[in-house]
């Protein structure tokens, strides 16, 4: 197996299982849902936020009530920022141009977005919003776009450096 196709490989098994990932969380009912994120809020919480620990009872639930929203999103977010990482990757180990690489990576990542808020619609006390797919966006293409521009960036280094070489 050469190195290109063992990476191509290695970025498409990390990319289709983040897509699991996110599935996998998008098919448990809202009660479950809700569960996961405010323990996991809990977690960040009493290692972040010094006084946590010895806050009364409803203090903390207030808190995790004020940060659940944002925490949610930017759990959106992170997780298909690190989708498009890895699927702009695994589109590089192709011979494209890198247009076809950033393209073909955000529409992979997006269209999986819009059916995973689709698939949401059938979640008992869940539901599709077009704000997710909106902020999955956003990480999408923060993360495409960066590798893209550092894909070019290193192009241009190479061809600079060949010059200087010939």
């Amino acid at each position: 197996m050469t190195k290109k196709l063992a990476l191509r490989v290695i970025f498409w098994v990390i990319t289709v299982g983040i897509m699991v990932i996110v599935f996998l969380n998008s098919a448990k009912d809202a009660t479950q849902s809700s569960a996961i994120s405010t323990a996991f809020t809990e977690q960040l919480f009493s290692v972040f936020v010094p006084d946590y620990g010895s806050m009364d009872e409803a203090s903390q639930l207030s808190l995790i009530t004020e940060m659940q929203f944002f925490i949610r999103k930017s759990a959106h977010f992170l997780s298909y920022f690190a989708m498009g990482l890895f699927c702009i990757l695994a589109y590089n180990t192709y011979e494209l141009s890198l247009r076809n690489k950033f393209l073909f990576s955000a529409a992979t990542c997006v269209a999986f977005a819009i059916s995973d808020e689709i698939h949401q619609l059938f979640v008992p006390g869940r539901s599709g919003e077009i704000r997710d797919v909106l902020i999955d966006t956003a990480g999408i293409l923060l993360a495409t776009l960066t590798v893209a521009a550092i894909i070019y960036l290193n192009k241009r280094r190479r061809e600079k450096k060949n010059e200087k070489g010939h």
